[in-house]
């Protein structure tokens, strides 16, 4: 049996492994539709987390969005602007 070359190597792998695997975890996703009223769908609503808007995303056409969730309580903030002629 052959012994490994460079034991430091394989010890170093070893780690970026482990690390890459504890990296790969998914976050729980919060997903949701927003509507109006008369059930139409409600496209380009900002939607983020309260303390972090740079983490936010948007509804797509469908009202439709995903948002990713570190662990623990988080309330979102939902911004949408209408724009009408009066």
């Amino acid at each position: 049996m052959k012994r490994a070359k460079n034991p430091f190597a394989f010890f170093v792998f070893l780690l970026l492994s482990l690390q890459n695997g504890f990296a790969g975890e998914s976050l729980p996703a919060i997903t949701g539709k927003l509507t109006a009223e008369t059930g139409e769908p409600l496209a380009g609503v900002s939607v983020a987390p309260k303390d972090n808007s740079a983490a936010g995303t948007t509804t797509n056409d469908n009202g439709a969005f995903s948002i990713n969730v570190p662990g623990g309580t988080m309330i979102l903030v939902f911004s949408y602007v209408v724009f009408g002629i009066t």
